[in-house]
């Protein structure tokens, strides 16, 4: 056990570490708050209409503001607010979003050695992963007050605590989820030695001094040992009802629970008295917080003005809006780190799936014959986590149905109880297996500790594999480093930078890919403000097909931070929506504009282009056409498949043909050609012709895929008062700056000047 709280530590040292200042959740809040009262300003007053930087948080209960304010008191937090450089694209709680992780612009006032503001939250992050460190001890306590038999599932139970990825973010951080969590967990503890045992450490002490005092013998030492842990359950219900909100729910618990027990034992009058000196001493301690709330605004919970200033729904939330939300809190009670917005790999979650559905369907296992390792009289306080878990998720509906806020971190109150049924669950289909198939292996332990060192691993890695890559500011590199491969004709933008380089990753997309954007932008001269650089992908009829508005470095790299003599590579994810028509060539246009009044970065130049996407479709064609061919054109690169032809019937003024020609490449034609289509009189003369880039100039030759069918479609407009007769439909190639047509070779089709013949067109008399 001392092994994992010391590991634990480390752990929540370096997330400390590798997390930027005021880089978890609403920790710029929480951090105002303490600072408000470090200051001596006392108590924040919430106005909805002027909310200050501690926001709706100020709305919270003051006990660990009140703690954390007694840590950085002595540190000079004049700076605070100059650290808060928002970044307006930030993508708060959107995991899917591949950039702009960063809340905050991060400049060397966050540099080691710590120093004013950034020394002051980290000393409060350090203080919240002491307390994360005490509640993992007390999951450990709690296991062996409740499966007192199974001493290896509370160790299991506070491991897996101890390397949840989330729960170490969380307690590495400023808030005050850290002290609820803890005080939730220390009362679970307090009320099942209340409940179970009448030796509690109070107790035992007490019948110790008792042997050395024989004045305090008998019951009168049990009455004065009882009233002694029910007045400490009261100072510790109190100090969670000063903490959090949620911190009341401890009452019913304490209350449920003990009441039960009172009534199954025939004790229910002691309890009741119990009861009512930790209730009175609860309201001693919290009661006054409530009455404030109550005179201030007429609330007690002071509930009306934290959803005045967070917001709530826009519209009722319908039980299929409510199981949406339950997406973000299965994956954010494991790991999201940042607002909320930097997942692990969408696989881990599923392993995670796996393993918490495998525990799920172990735990009825647990009142199954036969089973050892938990008592019968155990197994009836296990009713106890699951009652609680119910509590939490019941309030953490209701919160739901008020503002959105479904997230696993709410849920850490009850970390105990998940984590416990958890293990418990998973341990029994290794009991099961053991006495069913290998009697004489012992595979407990191992399978045990499985999930406790998946989570571990994932715990290990994040900090460096997923954390710090979120806020890395981008390469900065000297003018004579832009790589060849992507040096572009200079494009200048005002007298402060120009594109010098520009590449793709990559090169060929399909609809659903993301391509990656790379800029490389040398600085000329300093920034006066903070430009959004945007990267459009156009169609082309112009029209975007997919966008990227951020300011540079994936949002961690404002332009006032630009300087002179240097290039910023500058990178910019572009996801092509799934719907986007394809095949074709996609242009990418940049440039610098103000997002508050749409002014682009005056100069010589507002856009500048900086490549081609070559966007294929989602899927390889299968091209059927109605007249199968295979005709080779030019040095054998280019096929033709076949054709459709759609004729006219009848009087013909004003009809059409429509004709599909079904290309493939064999190999990438090494330029532009221009397809032809001639409608030609019987004199040979042509009646009328459609030349140009096959797809309308969306898809030209040079960017074809080996293999990749292309289906070409043309109309010809037979013109109105166009004299009976038969007419004869040719099709080829050509190349533009001469105008050479390719040559047809191949067998079993009719040509003529390297044209291909497709059909005779019969126009009769109207």
């Amino acid at each position: 056990m001392l092994l994992i709280l010391a590991v634990f530590v480390v752990l929540g040292v370096i997330y400390s570490l590798v997390t930027p200042v005021f880089e978890a959740p609403d920790e710029i809040q929480h951090f105002f708050y303490a600072a408000h009262l470090a200051d001596g300003n006392g108590l924040p007053r919430q106005d909805p209409a002027h909310p200050a930087l501690w926001a709706q948080e100020g709305s919270q209960p003051p006990l660990y503001y009140a703690l954390a304010a007694l840590l950085i008191a002595p540190v000079d937090t004049a700076d605070a607010e100059a650290l808060v450089w928002e970044n307006p694209h930030a993508a708060l709680g959107d995991p899917l979003r591949l950039s702009n992780k960063n809340h905050i612009v991060h400049t060397d006032r966050e540099a080691w050695p710590y120093r004013n503001t950034a020394l002051a939250v980290h000393w409060v992050r350090w203080f919240s992963v002491l307390l994360g460190a005490a509640t993992v001890l007390f999951v450990y306590l709690l296991g062996r007050a409740l499966v007192p038999g199974a001493p290896r599932l509370a160790l299991a139970a506070a491991a897996l605590t101890a390397f949840t990825p989330q729960f170490v973010f969380i307690s590495s951080s400023v808030s005050n989820d850290s002290l609820i969590i803890l005080l939730s967990t220390v009362t679970a503890w307090w009320v099942i030695r209340l409940a179970r045992s009448p030796s509690s450490v109070v107790r035992r002490s007490l019948a110790h001094t008792a042997e050395l005092r024989p004045r305090l013998t008998g019951s009168s030492a049990q009455n004065q040992a009882g009233l002694i842990d029910y007045a400490l359950l009261g100072l510790v219900l109190g100090a969670a009802a000063l903490t959090k909100l949620s911190g009341i729910a401890l009452w019913a618990l304490a209350g449920g629970v003990l009441g039960v027990i009172g009534l199954r034992r025939g004790t229910l009058r002691r309890t009741l008295g119990g009861l009512t000196v930790t209730f009175v001493l609860a309201l001693a301690v919290a009661g006054w917080w409530y009455l404030r709330n109550w005179r201030l605004y007429g609330d007690l919970t002071g509930l009306s003005a934290m959803l005045a200033i967070v917001g709530g729904w826009s519209h009722p939330l319908s039980w299929r809006d409510l199981l949406g939300q339950f997406q973000g809190l299965r994956i954010s009670y494991w790991a999201l780190f940042g607002w909320f917005n930097i997942p692990l790999p969408d696989w881990v979650y599923r392993v995670l799936d796996g393993m918490t559905l495998l525990a799920l369907l172990g735990l009825p296992l647990v009142w199954r014959r036969g089973e050892r390792e938990v008592a019968p009289d155990d197994r009836a306080w296990l009713l106890v986590p699951l009652a609680w878990i119910g509590v939490l998720l019941a309030s953490l509906v209701r919160w739901t149905l008020l503002t959105p806020g479904m997230q696993g971190r709410l849920l850490y109150p009850a970390a105990w109880a998940i984590n416990l049924l958890l293990v418990l669950g998973w341990s029994r289909w290794a009991e099961l297996l053991r006495t069913a198939r290998w009697p004489r292996v012992d595979v407990r332990v191992g399978w045990l500790a499985a999930p406790v060192c998946l989570v571990a691993l994932l715990t290990v890695i994040a900090p460096a594999a997923v954390i710090a890559p979120a806020y890395r500011k981008p390469a900065v590199i000297a003018a004579g480093d832009v790589p060849a491969a992507a040096a572009v004709s200079p494009v200048a933008f005002g007298e402060s930078a120009r594109l010098v380089g520009a590449s793709l990753s990559p090169e060929t997309a399909r609809p659903g890919e993301t391509v990656w954007v790379t800029l490389y932008w040398e600085v000329l001269d300093h920034f006066d403000r903070d430009y959004t650089v945007f990267v459009h992908l156009l169609d082309p009829a112009g029209g975007a097909v997919a966008q990227d508005n951020s300011w540079p470095g994936l949002g961690a790299y404002p332009t006032r931070l630009w300087q002179p003599d240097t290039v910023v590579v500058d990178r910019h994810p572009l996801p092509i929506p799934g719907g986007t028509a394809a095949p074709a060539m996609l242009q990418i246009d940049v440039g610098f504009f103000l997002p508050q009044t749409g002014e682009h970065l005056p100069g010589p130049a507002t856009t500048g282009r900086a490549g081609q996407l070559r966007l294929l479709p989602s899927q390889v064609l299968r091209p059927a056409p109605a007249t199968a061919l295979d005709v080779r054109l030019g040095d054998d690169e280019i096929r033709l498949a076949g054709y459709d032809l759609v004729l006219p019937h009848g009087p013909v003024p004003s009809r059409s043909i429509e004709v599909t020609l079904y290309w493939i490449a064999d190999r990438r034609p090494p330029q532009d050609y221009t397809v032809f289509l001639h409608l030609r009189r019987p004199d040979g003369s042509n009646l009328t012709q459609r030349d140009g880039q096959p797809l309308g100039g969306a898809w030209p030759t040079s960017a074809w895929e080996p293999g990749q069918p292309v289906l070409d479609r043309y109309t010809l407009m037979i013109p109105a008062g166009t004299p009976p007769g038969r007419y004869t439909l040719w099709a080829g190639m050509y190349r533009l700056a001469d105008l050479t047509r390719l040559r047809l070779s191949g067998t079993g089709f009719q040509a003529q000047d390297d044209a291909l013949f497709l059909g005779e067109v019969v126009i009769a008399n109207d």
